[in-house]
């Protein structure tokens, strides 16, 4: 599989970016301590 096909495989930049942000809001729910958690989300990056 090459870079390609994964980037074909995305979902539109609007629910990728929507799938980010529940990804870093389950995140922050399960890991409270900031240094712990593996995702985050800033809505000012695009």
């Amino acid at each position: 599989m090459t870079a390609h096909d994964v980037a074909r495989a995305l979902p539109d930049p609007a629910t990728l970016r929507e799938r980010c942000r529940v990804f870093a809001m389950a995140d922050a729910i399960l890991s409270p301590e900031r240094d712990y958690r593996y995702f985050s989300f800033n809505q000012h990056v695009r």
